[in-house]
């Protein structure tokens, strides 16, 4: 039978391990060859999309919460924000102040409200449309929309790859056995591997990171937390990070691209 979708590249389904890591590898716009899985033949093809956030003011009568301000106040509160991002400001802070959510109580399904996302280039105007339109970190000036002024700015992604050693008692990570004094030193134990020269491959299979293929995630600074983000944009493609601890455990992470 013939059939298709979406493969989100974080998924877990172990039946299309080979297809998510050949769907990982793909270039913007690429087709792969046929792949054989339990499911059956898979071709895989990486649409083009871009990674971008963004921040929506808007004025009173649309569907935006609690807004009583006028367009002209609306348009003047866009501006002053793009100068603040321009200027570097954190994006996270001003999305706390600025932004003003729809009258849903969610967004769209596999958006979280000023996390940045994959957009297509036709894809919830007119952020994708936008953020097509920028350079990589580069802030757009206000686009007007329907009682709304939306600011986009796009983020460049980058591929990792990491273990993960959590330990007993993590509810993010359940099934761990090992103390967390055990964990540090299991995981001490792996990066010593590494650097005698051990393939990064070799140390995979003691992951309790279940959620990702190998290991692998496409990430924006903003997807991770902090301390594993910090690592991993520090890196260059080919880098190993030393050990990072976060609220799911102890990392060791490599750029890949």
């Amino acid at each position: 039978s013939l059939s298709g979708g979406t493969i989100p590249l974080s998924r877990s389904d172990r039946r299309l391990d080979d297809g998510l890591r050949k769907g990982l590898t793909l270039e913007a716009g690429q087709v792969s060859d046929p792949l054989d899985t339990d499911l059956g033949w898979v071709i895989l093809h990486r649409p083009e999309t871009v990674l971008a956030r963004h921040i929506t003011i808007g004025w009173a009568g649309g569907a935006l919460k609690n807004v009583l301000r006028t367009r002209a106040e609306a348009k003047a509160r866009a501006e002053e924000l793009v100068k603040k991002l321009k200027a570097g400001a954190d994006f996270n802070r001003l999305l706390a102040e600025y932004h003003d959510p729809l009258k849903e109580k969610s967004p769209p399904r596999g958006r979280t409200v000023g996390r940045s996302a994959f957009y297509a280039k036709t894809e919830l105007a007119p952020v994708g449309p936008t953020a097509f339109t920028l350079k990589i970190n580069e802030v757009s000036e206000p686009v007007v929309g329907d009682h709304a002024f939306t600011i986009v700015q796009r983020v460049e992604p980058i591929l990792v790859q990491h273990v993960l050693v959590s330990w007993r008692g993590n509810r993010r990570v359940p099934g761990s056995k090992r103390g967390k004094t055990a964990a540090m030193d299991f995981i001490n134990d792996l990066k010593l591997r590494l650097d005698a020269g051990k393939p990064f491959e070799s140390i995979l299979k003691f992951s309790e990171d279940k959620h990702a293929i190998d290991g692998m995630y496409l990430i924006a600074p903003d997807h991770m937390a902090k301390p594993f983000s910090d690592a991993a944009f520090a890196l260059k493609p080919g880098e190993v990070s030393t050990i990072v601890e976060t609220i799911y455990g102890y990392h060791i992470i490599r750029r890949l691209r």
